[in-house]
C-alpha cells in the first residue's frame, strides 16, 4: 500500500505556506486617515502601536501554497483552520526585523482525527506604498481662532514606500505529536531557505509529507515537550 493512501505510514499530512498579501488600494475618498502623531514611521519618526494596527489590517492572511494539493479523503485540509491557528492574531506587522518564532496547535476533524500542528513564523521585509492606503492630516489644533482649512489632508508626508516586516508562517501537519522533530525540520528548512542547496526545496517537502514513513509512538513520552 503506498504512503499517500496509508495515513498510519505518513509522518506528515501537509505542509503549508501562510502568507500576508497586501489588499487592494482603496479609492482615495475611502482611504484611513492617519493624523500626524500617529504618523507611520519614517527616517525622522517612530512608528506606533495603534498605526502599526492600522498598517496590518491591509495585509490578509491566507494559505498561499500547500501539498500535497489535493485532499486525503479521511483527513481533509482545512484553510481556514490553518490560517486562523497560524496566525492567530492576524498579520502583525512589525516595524523592525524579529527572529522567527515557533508554537503549535491541535484540531480535530469531523473524523475525530487529532491533527497535530507544528507553526514557524517569518518576518520578510516588504515594501509598502502608504500613500496608496492611508491619507495623512496634522493634528487639529485646540485654539478655534485657526482655520481648519489650513490643516487639510496631507499626502506628501508619506509619498515614499515604507519599509516594514511581514510575517509568513511555515506550517506542518500531522497525526502523530513528534512536535521537537517538527521543530527542528521547519528551522532546517527555513535556514535552507536563505541557503544555496543541491536541491530544491519542494524535494525536502515532498520527502517528509510522502516518503518518511511515521515510526511508532513511544506510549512513556509526552505528547508535548515541556
Amino acid at each position: 500500500m503506498s504512503l499517500e493512501r496509508n495515513r498510519g505510514n505518513r509522518l506528515c499530512e501537509y505542509f503549508a505556506i501562510v502568507s500576508c498579501p497586501l489588499a487592494t488600494p482603496p479609492s482615495p475618498d475611502e482611504r484611513t486617515i492617519i493624523t500626524l502623531q500617529d504618523e507611520v514611521h519614517t527616517s525622522h519618526s517612530q512608528d506606533t502601536n495603534a498605526t502599526l494596527e492600522k498598517v496590518s489590517d491591509i495585509f490578509k492572511p491566507k494559505v498561499t501554497a500547500r501539498y500535497p494539493l489535493t485532499d486525503y479523503p479521511e483527513n481533509a485540509f482545512s484553510k481556514e483552520g490553518v490560517t486562523t491557528f497560524s496566525m492567530p492574531r492576524g498579520s502583525e506587522v512589525k516595524s523592525r526585523y524579529s527572529l522567527p518564532k515557533i508554537h503549535h496547535f491541535v484540531t480535530t476533524s469531523e473524523a475525530g482525527l487529532r491533527n497535530y500542528g507544528t507553526v514557524m513564523v517569518v518576518f520578510e521585509e516588504t515594501s509598502l506604498p502608504i500613500s496608496s492606503y492611508f491619507t495623512f492630516t496634522p493634528t487639529l489644533p485646540t485654539d478655534s481662532s485657526v482655520e481648519t482649512s489650513s490643516h487639510s489632508p496631507d499626502d506628501s508626508l508619506s509619498d515614499s514606500p515604507i519599509t516594514v516586516f511581514v510575517p509568513k508562517a511555515l506550517v506542518l501537519l500531522s497525526l502523530t505529536p513528534f512536535l521537537p522533530t517538527f521543530r527542528s525540520y521547519l528551522s532546517q528548512l527555513y535556514r535552507l531557505s536563505t541557503t544555496p542547496t543541491p536541491l530544491p526545496l519542494e524535494r525536502y517537502i515532498r520527502n517528509i509529507t510522502l516518503e518518511v514513513p511515521s515510526p511508532p509512538m513511544d506510549p512513556t513520552i509526552p505528547a508535548f515537550p515541556a
